[in-house]
């Protein structure tokens, strides 16, 4: 349900389910003559959302916080959905730091531990050294990650955090001090997110900051022409979500958000142990096996022993898992963003189509890396498909935008 509605109404989702078949599509409002015959009936839905949303922000960290109410318990209580609110995961967030003529100079969790004293609040670590004290700590100190998702959580604690990083890297220059940076960002993020991330930067210490679409990064970094008019259709399969994009003439000419990720695919791996085994593990624990013995060849053998707390002894208890229990779950996530694809491609021009014939589809991100995932797509989508060797190829590409001026110049006018 969106929150505010779009300027043109006919251009909102319109979902299409076939009765018989039970298929799902994803369609825009103004497409529903296409489905409709003489002699249907429709059905006009005039109920209206009740104003449910509570926004406020937390004591501590006057971080802006937003409550869904659900259902009146009694009297003043309520069930509620609350956003932010994320539990810390395991590497779910990394910061980079690519330095001109040195390259990759920092790689640290986004994270930061802070005294839980509202007097003093002082920084207790930052970085790999926060995230080693996860469940090491006393009530006194509290682990953060205060960016998630390329989208600040914790405006102070992000501050602080990248403050930290910084000086890590220029541990004899005063920060603020002719620094100028280069940050990808996701697609899908608002103009107001875009400016809190380039204040958090400004107090950061970083005099200039100029903000960038990751995936434009990652073209760069692999060789991909972004110059040309010839479209090139890239797919970043990340944590939390799926972003796609056709690049041609230095700029995103579509692009599209989709909350599917690696996260989401742990999650529904968890919940299959715990139904089936009625043993809780770690999503630590899960991204390990999905990594290891997943796979999207159906006739994959392999198998991987992982410990979990068995719900009713509440006991530890060794497991063993097989690729072919899992299939089903990781060929139902990766189905659905072949299918998210198709439809884009479906409703593309047909010059962009006839580029992605010749080029294929460019994929990378951390949930790419599942065994057998070329063949699939390739099978699914009917296209060629490439993958990066490079690692970490949009910090590379990010690089080449500080080496070359000119083309960041360029990338940010037509973005």
């Amino acid at each position: 349900i969106a929150q505010t509605p779009l300027e043109k109404r006919d251009n909102s989702k319109l979902m299409v389910v076939d009765r018989e078949t039970g298929e799902i599509k994803h369609e825009v409002f103004h497409n529903i003559i296409n489905y409709l015959n003489k002699g249907d009936i429709l059905v006009l839905n005039d109920t209206k959302v009740l104003p449910a949303r509570i926004i406020g922000e937390k004591n501590d960290t006057k971080a802006v916080i937003e409550l869904l109410l659900l259902k009146n318990i009694e009297n003043d209580n309520w069930e509620c959905l609350a956003k932010p609110a994320k539990r810390i995961k395991l590497g779910s967030t990394t910061t980079y730091i690519y330095k001109p003529g040195n390259g990759i100079v920092l790689k640290e969790a986004s994270m930061i531990a802070m005294s839980t004293n509202l007097k003093f609040r002082d920084v207790k670590a930052v970085g790999n050294d926060a995230k080693k004290l996860i469940g090491r700590t006393s009530e006194n100190i509290k682990i953060h990650s205060p960016i998630l998702n390329g989208v600040v959580q914790y405006e102070e604690l992000a501050i602080l955090m990248l403050k930290g990083f910084l000086k890590k890297v220029f541990p004899n220059k005063k920060l603020g001090q002719n620094i100028k940076a280069v940050m990808c960002v996701p697609l899908g993020i608002s103009p107001a997110e875009k400016k809190q991330l380039e204040v958090v930067c400004f107090k950061a210490g970083i005099a200039d900051v100029f903000l960038v679409p990751d995936i434009i990064c990652y073209a760069l970094g692999n060789g991909i022409d972004i110059k040309s008019e010839i479209s090139q259709f890239i797919v970043n399969i990340g944590g939390d979500t799926t972003n796609i994009a056709t690049i041609s003439n230095y700029s995103i000419i579509k692009g599209y958000n989709f909350a599917i990720g690696g996260e989401l695919i742990n999650i529904a791996i968890a919940k299959y142990i715990e139904e089936t085994y009625n043993i809780s593990v770690s999503l630590e624990q899960v991204d390990k096996l999905k990594l290891e013995i997943c796979s999207l060849f159906d006739n994959y053998s392999a198998s991987m022993e992982i410990f979990g707390i068995n719900k009713k002894t509440q006991e530890k208890e060794k497991i063993l898992i097989t690729s072919g229990e899992l299939y089903p779950i990781v060929k139902y996530y990766y189905g659905k963003i072949a299918e998210a694809i198709n439809s884009i491609i479906q409703e593309a021009d047909p010059a962009v189509v006839e580029d992605v014939s010749k080029n294929g589809i460019y994929f990378y991100g951390g949930a790419t890396r599942i065994v057998g995932l070329e063949r699939f797509m390739s099978e699914q989508t009917k296209f060629k498909i490439h993958f990066s060797n490079i690692s970490k190829s949009n910090i590379v590409g990010t690089g080449e935008l500080i080496k070359y001026p000119q083309l960041l110049k360029r990338i940010l006018k037509n973005n």
